[in-house]
């Protein structure tokens, strides 16, 4: 006889947590899909140039 996998049991903050978790990544793939991103490194050098320098 085939053992069975065992599930185990998450509790309620993990749930929420892997939920979240998923809602931003949709959240992402609908910004990619709308064409709302940039490169990253467009974005790195905007911020350096920002930075205070000294």
């Amino acid at each position: 006889m085939k053992r069975s996998r065992q599930i185990k049991p998450t509790s309620n903050a993990q749930t929420e947590q892997t939920l979240a978790l998923l809602e931003i990544l949709a959240l992402g793939d609908r910004q990619i899909a709308a064409g709302r991103v940039q490169p990253a490194a467009e974005i790195i050098a905007r911020l350096r140039e920002r930075r205070p320098t000294g």
